[in-house]
């Protein structure tokens, strides 16, 4: 499995294209990968939702949040869709603890991870 550190983050529009096939889903998943290199950049890390809001820098609303669990369980990440999400880009433990899998990474373009 790729490293925080190996995905390339610079270019926002490079998330575009995803298996998420939908814009918000490929935006949070660039801030959860950019949030994952700040803490450290050679392995993943369990994060909440807290942690999640307190490394952003926008306003964080709830839909995020509502994202961020349609990654873990599946669903539509947000309302206005059509997107279905398959249940496992992310694990989510009883406390509410999210952690990145390897089918989060597959999901992403293969670009991403070009040296």
């Amino acid at each position: 499995m790729y490293k925080p550190c190996e995905v390339k983050t610079s270019d926002r529009r490079a998330f575009m294209g995803s298996q998420f096939r939908n814009s918000e889903t490929e935006t949070i998943a660039r801030n959860i990968i950019l949030q994952q290199q700040s803490i450290d950049g050679e392995k993943w890390t369990p994060f909440t939702w807290e942690d999640y809001k307190n490394f952003c820098s926008h306003n964080v609303t709830d839909t995020e949040l509502g994202v961020i669990k349609a990654l873990a369980s599946g669903g539509k990440p947000v309302w206005n869709t059509t997107t279905v999400l398959n249940a496992g880009y992310l694990e989510e433990d009883p406390k509410g603890t999210f952690k990145v899998t390897g089918s989060f990474l597959h999901a992403l373009p293969a670009e991403l991870f070009e040296q």
